[in-house]
C-alpha cells in the first residue's frame, strides 16, 4: 500500500499517508474489484501505467459526500447561538471570517452563507462577510464555484429559501450571484498548505474521520492557529477533538461545536506546522547526504550555543497563562516529580511537591504585579537528603500578537557555581553545623510566617469550599428528587417497553414467517433464472447487475456477473447503448423495445421493463429488467419481405395507371400514388380500408366485387370490366378494370391486384368534339381551327361560305396560302398571342378568293387536345357594323354642333331676356317710389303683381340658364360629399334661417363626380324640402348615405307636405310644379338634379307619404380601378 500511495504522491502531489489505513485499503479494494484484480502488485502496475486509473483511485480516496443543510439540528444550533454571537461582536467594518475546510461541491458553504444572511437580517446588523471554502479536489471546487445544482435539491430546501437564494437554470437551480460573491473557493491541502488566519468560524465536518491520529492532531493544531481568540470550531457528528482538549473546549458537545481556548498547553508555530506536514518530511525521502549538505556554519554555531546554555544556564520552563509548559530550558529534571496516571504538561502537576507552595505564591504575585517576582524556598531533592535552598523567579514574557507567557527559573544555592567538596578546605564538623544552623534560623522564621499565612489562606479556601459543598448538598437533594421522578418515569417506560417487547415478539414471528416466504420466493426466483432459456438481466438503480440468468452469462462478452455495470457490457450490442436505454426506462418508467444486432451478427430483441417495487401503497421504479430474445430468423425473413415489398412497391409506383392490391377480405393492402391522386384519397385513409367503402361507397358494385372474390378464391383473371360512376371528389369517371391473382407463399393468403384505366378524358374529348361541331355548324359566326403549323384543320359552314370555298378546299390549303389570306401578318400575331393567353377580341382584314377585303372581329383561344396543340378562331364579318358606325359618327358630330349652338342660344337668350326684365323691374320700383303716395291701393296691388311676375320670370330664366350650363362632359374627380353638403347649406343659409329648418347628416363618403355637381343636387333637394314644408311645423331634414356592393345610395328625408304616388314620375320633368299656388319656383331644380345624376351613371327617385314627408334618393357608382 505504501508503494501505491508513493506512486500517487509522485504523480499528483497528493499524500494519503496520513489517512486511516482501513479507509485507504477499502478504496483500493473497490478499485481492484472493478478492475478485476486480485493481486495488489498487478493493480500497482495498472496505476503506474494508466494515469486515468490513478485519477479514478484518487477520486475514490477523495470522498465527497455533502448536501444542503446536512444535519438540520447542527444548523439550527448555529442559527440560534453561534452565528448571532459571532455577528454581534462585529462592527460594520469588521469582517466575519468563516472557513469551510473540505467543502466538496459547495452545498455546505452555500448553506452557511444563507444562514449568515438570515441571521444578519434578523439582527438588523450586517458586517463584512468573508467565507473561504477549500477542498483538495479541483473538479469539486470548479462545480462549487458555478453553483449549479440539479432540481432534486428542492427536497433539502424550503420553498422560501429556494425562491430567495436560487434561480432556475438548465433544468436545475443556480445559487444567486449575491450569495456566490460572498464565497471564495480555492484548492487547499490541510496537511501541507498554509492555513487562513483570524478565522471566526471553521467548519470541517466529516473530513477528519478519514485521517489517522497523527494527522488529526496536526490538523487540530492548524485550526487552533487559524482561529481568532474565542473562535468556533464545528466538526462532524462522528468526530471529536481527541487529545486536543487543551486547545478547545466544548460549547455543544452533542452538536460537535467547540471554542478555542485562550490558553493552551503549547503554542505551535506556523513554521512548525508547515515543516512537520510538508511532503518532504513526511515522505522521508531526504537522504543523510542531502541533510548534511544543507547544514551551514551558522547552524553549527547555533547548536554550540544550545549546548552551552543547556549545561551552564539555570533550569527554567516557559508556561502559558494556564500554567501549561511550553518549553523546557536547562536541566529541569531535578525539580520535577510527575505523578502517576495520565501524562500532563501542567506545571503544578509535575513540579516537586516541596516546591509547589512557593511556586503558587510566585505565580499569584507575578500575575498581580505584572513584574518579575523572586522568592526563596526549601527543597528536598530526595529521601535521606537534607534540605536545600532554592530561589524561584517568575518573569512575564510579552510578545505582540501572542498571549502572555511566563519564564519560571529555578536557581539552586548549591549550584555548580560552588566549589566542589573534593577540593574544599577541611573544617570542623560541629562548627560547620552551628554556623549552618545560625544561618538557617532567620530564613526558617521567615518560612514559618509564610507558612502561617499560607495556612490562613488555606483555611479561608476551606471555608469557601465548605459553603460550596453545602450548596452542592442542596443541589444533591434536588437532584435526588429529580432522580426519584425520573425513576417513576423509567418504571412507566419499563412497562411500555414490556408491552413493546410483546409486540416485537409478535412482529418477530411475523418476520420469521415472511423470511420463510422470502426464502421460498428467492429459491423460486433462483431456479427460474437458472432454468429459463431466455437471457434475463435484473439491474439496480445504479444500473449494475443484480441478478441474471445462465443464458445471459453465456451471451454477454467478458465476465458478466452480479455487481458489474451494464455499461461495461454494452459493447456486445455496439453501437446500441444499452446503458442509456436502461437509464431512460428507469427515469421514465415506460418500457422500451429495441431490435439490435449483437457482436456475433445475430439479431436480438432487447426489451427493457421498469423494475417496480411497492412500499406503503406507493409503486416506484427501483431498477430495470432486461430480456434478450433471438429474432435472427424472423428479422432476416422480415428483411427479405421488406426488400420484396420495396421491389413490388417500386414497380407499382412506376406505373402511371391507378393500381390497388386487395387482401382476401378485399381490404386495401397497398395502392400506388396514381390511385391516390386520381381519386383524391389520402394514403392513411385508404390503408386497411374495405375496397367497397372507398369514395363514400361508390365502389360498392356487386358485379365487380364478385369478380374480385373469384380472382382471389379461384385465381380467375378478368379484363376490360367497364365502370361508369360519379365519384364525390372528382365527378363522373369512365373506367376499365383488369384483375389478377397475386399468390405467393411469402404473402400468406392470396391477394388481388387491380389495375384501372381512365377513359373519361378521351370520352369527354369525343363528346365535346361532337357537341362543338354540332353547335359550330349551326352558328352564324365563322369558326376556324388551325394547328401550330398554321394550316386549317377545321372550318364550319359559315366559314366556308365566307371564304367561298368548300370544307375540303380550305383544309387542303397550304400554309403560305393561308398566310396570304390574312394581310399584314395578322394571323401569325393572333396565333402567337393566343399561345400566351386567350385573346378576347381582335380585329383583322380577311382577303377572300373573289378579291373582297372584309373587316373581321372575333377571339382567339389556344387548345390542347392531347394529340396536338391548336388555335381556335371565332369571328364574324363586321362590314355592316362598320358602315353603321361611320354613319353614327357623322350624326354624333352633327348633334355635338347642335348642342353647342343651343348652349350659345341659351346664353344669348337668357341675357337678352334678363335685360328687359331688369328694366321692367327697375321702372316698376321707380314708379312705386315716386308715385306711390298718389296711387290708390288697387294700383299698388297691380304694381306688386307686376313686380312678382317679373321676379318669377327672372328666376325662371336663371334656372333655364343653370340647366343649360350643366356640363355633362366635365372630368370626374374625388369629391367629399360632406364638403359638398356644407357648400349647399352655405348657399341656402338665409332660407334655412328664415324657415327655422333643422338639418342633420350621418357619415358621408368620398365619390367620383364633377366639381359642384353634388353641390347643385344637395342644394336643389334641400331647397325643395324647405319650400314645401308643412305650415304647422318647422322643416326637419336628414341627409344619409348607405354603401352597397357597387354604389353609394344617398337619401334626403323631410317632414313636409309629401307627394302623391301618381306624381312621382312628373316631379323630375322640366317646368313641372305640383302645387304652383303654394310656393314660388321654376320647376327646373329637380330636372337639373336628375340630369346630373344621370350623367354620373346613377339614378334618382323618391318615396313619399302625403302629409308626413318625402324621401329623395339617388345613387352614385363607386370608383373602379380603371
Amino acid at each position: 500500500m505504501k508503494e501505491l500511495l508513493g506512486i500517487i504522491r509522485a504523480g499528483g502531489g497528493l499524500d494519503f499517508s496520513g489517512y486511516r489505513t482501513t479507509t485507504v485499503k477499502r478504496r483500493i479494494a473497490r478499485r481492484m474489484a472493478l478492475r478485476d484484480r486480485e493481486d495488489i502488485s498487478a493493480y500497482i502496475a495498472d496505476v503506474a501505467d494508466d494515469h486515468e486509473e490513478a485519477g479514478r483511485l484518487v477520486s475514490d480516496l477523495l470522498i465527497g459526500v455533502t448536501s444542503f443543510f446536512r444535519d438540520p439540528e447542527v444548523f439550527a444550533t448555529l442559527r440560534s447561538t453561534v452565528l448571532p454571537d459571532l455577528i454581534s461582536r462585529k462592527s460594520g467594518k469588521d469582517a466575519l471570517r468563516i472557513w469551510v475546510a473540505g467543502c466538496s461541491t459547495g452545498q455546505e458553504v452555500y448553506s452557511l452563507a444563507m444562514d449568515v444572511l438570515d441571521v444578519c437580517a434578523e439582527l438588523g446588523h450586517r458586517p463584512v462577510i468573508q467565507i473561504f471554502a477549500t477542498d483538495i479536489n479541483e473538479a469539486a471546487i470548479a462545480k462549487a464555484r458555478i453553483g449549479l445544482y440539479p432540481a432534486g435539491i428542492a427536497a433539502d430546501l424550503s420553498a422560501d429559501r429556494l425562491a430567495r437564494y436560487f434561480a432556475p437554470q438548465d433544468g436545475g437551480f443556480r445559487v444567486d450571484k449575491a450569495v456566490r460573491d460572498l464565497c471564495v473557493f480555492a484548492r487547499h491541502n490541510l496537511s501541507v498548505d498554509t492555513p487562513f488566519t483570524r478565522i471566526d468560524l471553521i467548519s470541517c465536518r466529516n473530513v477528519m474521520i478519514y485521517f489517522g491520529a497523527a494527522m488529526q492532531e496536526r490538523v487540530m493544531a492548524t485550526f487552533h492557529h487559524a482561529l481568532a481568540p474565542a473562535g468556533v470550531l464545528l466538526l462532524g457528528s462522528s468526530e471529536g477533538i481527541g487529545d486536543s482538549s487543551q486547545l478547545f473546549k466544548p460549547v455543544d458537545a452533542k452538536k460537535r461545536v467547540f471554542c478555542k481556548l485562550a490558553s493552551s498547553q503549547r503554542q505551535i508555530s506556523l513554521a512548525t506546522l508547515i515543516t512537520t506536514s510538508s511532503p518532504a518530511s513526511a515522505n522521508g525521502t531526504q537522504t543523510t547526504a542531502q541533510r548534511s549538505a544543507v547544514a551551514t556554519s551558522a547552524e553549527v554555531r547555533k547548536e554550540a550555543d544550545r549546548i552551552v546554555l543547556e549545561r551552564y544556564s539555570s533550569a527554567a520552563v516557559v508556561v502559558d497563562g494556564g500554567m501549561s509548559i511550553i518549553q523546557f530550558r536547562g536541566n529541569i529534571a531535578p525539580y520535577l516529580a510527575p505523578a502517576q496516571g495520565r501524562a500532563s504538561l501542567e506545571l503544578l502537576r509535575v513540579v516537586h511537591p516541596s516546591l509547589m507552595h512557593t511556586l503558587e505564591k510566585v505565580i499569584a504575585q507575578v500575575r498581580e504585579q505584572t513584574t518579575a517576582v523572586r522568592l526563596r524556598s526549601m527543597w528536598f531533592p530526595s529521601e535521606g537528603d537534607g534540605s536545600r535552598e532554592v530561589f524561584i523567579e517568575a518573569v512575564p514574557i510579552r510578545v505582540p500578537g501572542v498571549e502572555d507567557c511566563f519564564l519560571i527559573i529555578f536557581e539552586d544555592t548549591a549550584s555548580p557555581r560552588q566549589v566542589p567538596r573534593s577540593v574544599a578546605p577541611p573544617v570542623d564538623a560541629d562548627a560547620e553545623q552551628a554556623a549552618r544552623t545560625s544561618q538557617e534560623m532567620p530564613w526558617l522564621r521567615q518560612e514559618l510566617v509564610a507558612t502561617k499565612l499560607y495556612l490562613a489562606s488555606v483555611i479561608e479556601q476551606h471555608d469557601i469550599a465548605s459553603e460550596r459543598i453545602q450548596l452542592a448538598s442542596d443541589d444533591h437533594l434536588s437532584a435526588n428528587e429529580e432522580l426519584r421522578i425520573t425513576n417513576e418515569e423509567l418504571q412507566t417506560a419499563k412497562e411500555e417497553q414490556e408491552s413493546a417487547n410483546e409486540e416485537l415478539a409478535t412482529l418477530l414471528d411475523e418476520l420469521r414467517r415472511r423470511n420463510h416466504e422470502l426464502s421460498e420466493l428467492n429459491d423460486d426466483l433462483t431456479n427460474l433464472l437458472e432454468r429459463i432459456t431466455i437471457p434475463v438481466i435484473i439491474l439496480g438503480l445504479d444500473l449494475r447487475i443484480r441478478r441474471l440468468t445462465a443464458t445471459a452469462r453465456t451471451l454477454l462478452p467478458g465476465a458478466a456477473d452480479v455487481g458489474r455495470a451494464i455499461g461495461d457490457l454494452s459493447r456486445a450490442f455496439h453501437p446500441f447503448d444499452l446503458e442509456r436505454a436502461a437509464r431512460e426506462v428507469v427515469e421514465s418508467g415506460t418500457p422500451g423495445e429495441h431490435e439490435v444486432c449483437d457482436h456475433t451478427g445475430v439479431w436480438r430483441a432487447v426489451r427493457i421493463f421498469p423494475y417496480e417495487t411497492q412500499a406503503a401503497g406507493d409503486r416506484r421504479t427501483d431498477g430495470a429488467v432486461v430480456t434478450i430474445l433471438d429474432i435472427d430468423r424472423l428479422k432476416r425473413s422480415e428483411i427479405i419481405l421488406n426488400e420484396a415489398a420495396d421491389f413490388t412497391r417500386s414497380i407499382i409506383e412506376t406505373i402511371g395507371k391507378p393500381i390497388v392490391v386487395l387482401d382476401h377480405e378485399l381490404r386495401v393492402v397497398i395502392a400506388n400514388r396514381s390511385f391516390h391522386d386520381t381519386f383524391h384519397i389520402r394514403p392513411e385513409t385508404a390503408a386497411r380500408q374495405l375496397f367497397a367503402e372507398l369514395c363514400d361507397g361508390e365502389w360498392r358494385i356487386p358485379e365487380l366485387l364478385d369478380q374480385l372474390r373469384s380472382v382471389i378464391s379461384h385465381g380467375v383473371p378478368f379484363d376490360g370490366f367497364a365502370v361508369g360512376r360519379t365519384f364525390p371528389t372528382i365527378g363522373y369517371r369512365m373506367l376499365t378494370i383488369n384483375g389478377r391473382c397475386l399468390d405467393h407463399h411469402s404473402y400468406g393468403k392470396p391477394m388481388a391486384i387491380v389495375a384501372m384505366s381512365d377513359l373519361t378524358d378521351n370520352l369527354r374529348i369525343e363528346i365535346e368534339s361532337r357537341r362543338f361541331k354540332f353547335i359550330s355548324e349551326r352558328s352564324s359566326d365563322c369558326h376556324l381551327l388551325l394547328d401550330y403549323a398554321g394550316r386549317y384543320v377545321y372550318a364550319n359552314r359559315s366559314a366556308c361560305n365566307l371564304f367561298g370555298s368548300s370544307y375540303e378546299e380550305l383544309i387542303a390549303l397550304p400554309e403560305q396560302d393561308v398566310v396570304a389570306q390574312w394581310p399584314g401578318g395578322s394571323l401569325a400575331k393572333m396565333r402567337e398571342a393566343a399561345r400566351q393567353a386567350p385573346v378576347p377580341q381582335f380585329e383583322a382584314i380577311l382577303s377572300t378568293q373573289d378579291g373582297r377585303r372584309l373587316p373581321m372581329e372575333g377571339s382567339a383561344t389556344a387548345l390542347d387536345l392531347g394529340d396536338n396543340h391548336y388555335v381556335l378562331l371565332s369571328m364574324r364579318d363586321v362590314s355592316d357594323r362598320k358602315r353603321v358606325e361611320a354613319a353614327l359618327a357623322v350624326t354624333s358630330d352633327n348633334l355635338r354642333r347642335s348642342n353647342d349652338d343651343l348652349d350659345r342660344f341659351a346664353a344669348v337668350a337668357s341675357h337678352d331676356l334678363q335685360e328687359p326684365l331688369r328694366m321692367i323691374t327697375a321702372y316698376l320700383a321707380l314708379l312705386e317710389r315716386r308715385y306711390g303716395p298718389q296711387l290708390d291701393e288697387k294700383a299698388k296691388g297691380y304694381i306688386t303683381v307686376a313686380s312678382d311676375g317679373a321676379a318669377r320670370l327672372t328666376g325662371m330664366v336663371k334656372a333655364i340658364l343653370e340647366y343649360a350650363r350643366v356640363e355633362v362632359s366635365v372630368e370626374k374627380e374625388p369629391i367629399d360629399t360632406a364638403e359638398a353638403l356644407g357648400n349647399a347649406m352655405a348657399n341656402l343659409n338665409q332660407q334655412i334661417a328664415d324657415s327655422g329648418a333643422q338639418l342633420s347628416h350621418g357619415p358621408l363618403p368620398t365619390v367620383l363626380a364633377g366639381r359642384q355637381h353634388l353641390d347643385m343636387v344637395f342644394q336643389n333637394l334641400i331647397a325643395n324640402a324647405i319650400k314645401y314644408h308643412a305650415p304647422e311645423r318647422a322643416p326637419v331634414i336628414t341627409v344619409a348615405a348607405e354603401e352597397s356592393a357597387d354604389c353609394w345610395t344617398f337619401s334626403v328625408t323631410d317632414n313636409g307636405l309629401g307627394i302623391a304616388a301618381d306624381d312621382f314620375g312628373r316631379v323630375f320633368e322640366l317646368f313641372q310644379r305640383l302645387e304652383p299656388t303654394m310656393s314660388q319656383g321654376s320647376g327646373i331644380g329637380l330636372a337639373t338634379s336628375k340630369k346630373i345624376i344621370d350623367h354620373l351613371g346613377g339614378r334618382i327617385w323618391l318615396t313619399s307619404v302625403p302629409g308626413q314627408g318625402s324621401v329623395f334618393l339617388f345613387t352614385v357608382p363607386k370608383a373602379t380601378e380603371s
